[in-house]
């Protein structure tokens, strides 16, 4: 028998994954981690936004994305 998913381990599986993702950058514009960047894309598909550019911009004036 399969248990349900829940989304809390799911989250947290999803964590897991991205922590272990290489970062090869240098350089000095490495402000945010690969895993933050990642979590931030998976955000926009989470609210369905048109696109990544679209869900930063729905963040940065207050409005919740529909």
């Amino acid at each position: 028998m399969t248990q349900a998913l829940a989304f809390d381990p799911l989250v947290q599986a999803l964590h897991a994954q991205l922590a272990s993702v290489p970062d090869y950058r240098k350089g000095k514009n490495i402000q945010s981690a690969i895993k933050d960047a990642a979590l931030g894309a998976v955000c926009g598909l989470l609210y369905q936004s048109p696109s990544f550019l679209a869900y930063q911009r729905t963040i940065e004036t207050g409005q919740r994305a529909e």
